[in-house]
């Protein structure tokens, strides 16, 4: 998928998961430079429940990393909900869904 295609893609994954149709960007994902083997975007959302509103990370995997965006997630969900200042996971999609590629947000 090419990075410009990604906010639509996402935005449609997002309304869906949240039940959110009017679901909008309040700041459309920027890509971060880092990430070894990953693509890293910054964004925040307009309409989104509270544990979604602020600003928020998307990390897409390369192709065939679904387990490890799984493990990924699990690890920092954990790691935050033992007091850690962590940020826990908001959504792993091991499909990659319109992406088409594994994503953590």
């Amino acid at each position: 998928m090419e990075h410009r295609e990604v906010p639509a893609a996402l935005l449609d994954d997002l309304r869906n998961l949240l039940d959110r149709p009017a679901l909008a960007f309040l700041e459309p994902p920027l890509q971060l430079t880092g990430g070894h083997d990953t693509t890293i975007f910054a964004f925040q959302l307009k309409g989104a429940p509270p544990d979604c509103s602020g600003r928020l990370v998307l990390r897409v995997f390369d192709e065939g990393s679904s387990a490890r965006a799984r493990f990924e997630g699990a690890a920092q969900t954990a790691i935050a909900e033992l007091g850690y200042p962590a940020p826990r996971a908001l959504h792993v999609s091991e499909s990659g869904g319109r992406l088409g590629r594994a994503y953590l947000i």
